[in-house]
This record gives C-alpha cells, sequence and structure tokens, in this order.
C-alpha cells in the first residue's frame, strides 16, 4: 500500500507523509507554540467583566455547540458569576448574531457579549449592542464583510479571526472550537489562571469541533507546514477517553454511541457529529439542548 502511487503527483503515500511531515520538529510538535495573537487583549477583556453580565451568541452546528461550551466551562473556572449562552435556531433565526437577537437577549445591564463561530460579518448587530452599552468581543473563522474591495470589521473591542486579520496567527485554518481552546490555552499557559480538569474538557470539545468543521488539520503557510489542529485532535482524543477530559453529561453521549472506551476522528466524524448535528434539525431550539447537555456534570 505504500508504493501505491497518486495520481495528481506521482508520490505514494509514504513519501507523501515523510513530505507533509518533515517540518514535525522542535516547537512544531508542541500546540502551545501557535500564536493567536489577540489572545491577552481577549483574556484581559474577560477579566473586566468576571463579575458583570457575559452573554455568549453562539451556532447551532456543533463547531457552534462545543465552542459554545468551551467558553462557559472556561468563564466558570475563571470564576464568571453572570453568564447566559443564546444558540440560534436553524430555521427561525439562521446563522449568526442579527439585531433581532441583539434586541431579545442583551437584556438589562449591559455587560459583555462573545460571539463564537459567527460575529466576524454581524456589523449592524454589533454596532447596535455597542449602542445598547455592551463590549463586545468576537470569536470566528468566517470570512468578513468586503466592500469594494476593503475589508469591514465590526466595531467590536476584540476580534480574533485569523482569516479575517491576516497574519495574527502562524496558524490560519482553525474552527471556532479550535479558537476558543487557543484563548483558553493562553490563559493556562501564561497566567496558570483555569484548573488543567477545565482544560482537558475543553480540549475534547475542541477536538469534537475541529473534526465536525472540516477544517484542515494540516497547513503549509510560508514555505513551512504547521500542524496545530492536528495536535488540538490528537491530544483530544486522549482526553475524550479520561473522566476529568469529559462532563457526565458528554460522557452519557459517548456510552450511548459505545465510544466511551475508544474513539477515533472517523467515530468522531461518521458518528458522534451527526447525532450533534441532528437535534438541531429536528428541533428548532435542538443546539441549546446539545451544549446544555455538554455542560452537565450531575448524575
Amino acid at each position: 500500500m505504500k508504493n501505491w502511487k497518486r495520481k495528481d503527483s506521482g508520490k505514494s503515500f509514504e513519501e507523501t507523509e515523510n513530505e507533509i511531515f518533515k517540518d514535525f520538529v522542535g516547537a512544531r510538535t508542541e500546540s502551545s507554540a501557535y500564536i493567536v495573537k489577540e489572545n491577552d487583549d481577549a483574556y484581559k477583556l474577560l477579566l473586566r467583566f468576571l463579575k458583570k453580565p457575559i452573554r455568549i451568541v453562539g451556532d447551532y452546528d456543533v463547531d457552534g455547540q462545543t465552542a459554545t461550551a468551551e467558553m462557559i466551562l472556561g468563564l466558570r473556572a475563571l470564576g464568571a458569576t453572570d453568564i447566559d449562552f443564546y444558540a440560534p435556531k436553524r430555521f427561525t433565526d439562521g446563522y449568526g448574531l442579527s439585531t433581532t437577537i441583539v434586541d431579545r437577549f442583551l437584556t438589562g445591564e449591559p455587560g459583555l457579549l462573545v460571539t463564537v463561530d459567527n460575529g466576524i460579518a454581524a456589523c449592524d448587530a454589533i454596532k447596535k449592542a455597542k449602542q445598547l452599552g455592551w463590549s463586545v468581543l468576537v470569536i470566528d473563522h468566517h470570512l468578513p464583510v468586503i466592500e469594494r474591495g476593503k475589508i469591514i470589521l465590526p466595531e467590536a473591542d476584540v476580534i480574533i479571526d485569523p482569516h479575517a486579520k491576516a497574519g495574527t496567527a502562524n496558524f490560519e485554518d482553525y474552527c471556532a472550537a479550535g479558537l476558543v481552546f487557543k484563548l483558553f490555552q493562553h490563559i493556562l499557559t501564561a497566567y496558570n489562571a483555569i484548573n488543567t480538569f477545565t482544560f482537558d474538557k475543553i480540549q475534547s470539545l475542541a477536538a469534537i469541533g475541529t473534526v465536525a468543521d472540516s477544517v484542515k488539520l494540516i497547513e503549509k503557510i510560508g514555505g513551512n507546514y504547521v500542524y496545530d489542529n492536528w495536535l488540538i485532535v490528537k491530544r483530544g482524543l486522549e482526553t475524550l477517553l479520561q473522566n476529568q477530559g469529559r462532563t457526565n453529561g458528554l460522557y452519557c453521549l459517548l456510552r450511548i454511541l459505545n465510544l466511551e472506551y475508544k474513539i477515533n476522528e472517523t467515530n468522531i466524524g461518521y458518528t458522534l457529529a451527526p447525532v450533534m448535528n441532528s437535534v438541531s434539525r429536528l428541533n428548532d431550539d435542538g443546539a441549546k439542548e446539545v451544549i446544555k447537555l455538554l455542560l452537565r456534570e450531575d448524575n
């Protein structure tokens, strides 16, 4: 099998693998070596609102579900006291933050709005949130609005989106779950401000979201291969099988799918992720129920 030649390159799988992993040495083998520049600004913004309202708007797909759950787990570990989330309804809301969601969700005392897996193109909705007195953190991996060849970014306080802000990360093709993971990885490694039990749960969810969103595990930037999504998934497959790496809710979901003792990326892509995605297709508010399950720690 290893000598089978690919039609596009004429190389065997072994030759192709050797080419792709030729840079996999030194710092490239550590996920923490891959930096997202805005993570420190995002952490300092979060710290300002730990005793104030923090509202999270995610998405109804697996990436949005896992990214939202990660953010809530991380905020709880930091000591946030007033957290709520909104998962847009697939059929009645459609994708992403809207002015309608702002009107309905951002009520009461203003605090911090966090968007995950959306927000980079929600310029009108974020402008309205700012007018209502809310600070805004955008964590997204989608492309921004472009008008007359110019990138238009929303009026958020901090924006994390390597696809919209070129040169802000030395790996670019994260999904939202991966970007939230990178934020809390920075908080752990730079400040030791969250516990490793929470971080392992975030790692597990990041692996699920990364596989489910079909982003590149390895990409080539500046002539070098970079591997951070591959590292996130590799380590996440390990933490998914450890008790401290999964909430009780996630454990129950894995157990009913016979994945609690053995799991790989194919199991996530063709069994776990489709089950999680199906809930918001069967029930307009289904994504909310998935997120609540992922966060459950009771028996």
